[in-house]
């Protein structure tokens, strides 16, 4: 089966298609494929994400899709939200000492 596939047009300076051109056909393969091989290359350079993070990202789309969020829409509520956070953080270490 056909892996499904997009398509992005993407308008390129004269000079670099140019260029581009030339060290595809030095490599022997389509233009299509030379993008891609670059794009390729590109992402392969970072790191793949480990299960924590899957985890924790897939745990905060689900507080999120469940309304466990809160809105900070200014300065003064971001203020009020971290200092409350603080205080909660205070708390709960006192609780266990």
């Amino acid at each position: 089966m056909a892996k499904p596939m997009k398509v992005k047009q993407i308008p390129f300076p004269e000079k670099l298609i140019e260029r581009a051109e030339k060290r595809r056909k030095e490599m022997g393969i389509g233009f299509p494929e030379y993008i891609r091989h670059l794009v390729l290359n590109d992402v392969e350079k970072e790191p793949p994400l480990t299960d924590q993070e899957e985890e924790n990202i897939a745990m905060s789309l689900r507080d999120f899709a469940e309304g466990r969020y809160t809105v900070l829409k200014n300065k003064e509520d971001i203020r009020k939200h971290f200092k409350k956070v603080l205080k909660d953080k205070d708390d709960l270490q006192n609780i266990h000492k």
